[in-house]
């Protein structure tokens, strides 16, 4: 597995802080909650992708769009590691 760099690090303390959980908004921006949005930490879809691909975590509700389903929550596989 290659190097997790700083922003994924980050998005992992920010999920593991909000019990494993991050929520995708418009735009591509993922939040650790569902109700609060702007001026909180966030990160952008490419970085959630990236733990996803490497096996760090996983979407766990979807949402259907006009191009199809999409994620909207991403949870972390292992909360406590």
């Amino acid at each position: 597995m290659s190097k997790l760099t700083q922003t994924m690090c980050a998005t992992i303390a920010l999920a593991r802080e909000h019990d494993g959980k991050l929520y995708r908004f418009p735009g591509g921006f993922w939040y650790a909650s569902k109700t609060e949005l702007y001026g909180r930490k966030h990160f952008g879809t490419p970085t959630i992708e990236a733990l996803v691909k490497r096996g760090l975590a996983e979407y766990t509700e979807w949402k259907e769009g006009a191009r199809g389903k999409f994620p909207i929550e991403m949870t972390l596989k292992e909360v406590n590691q």
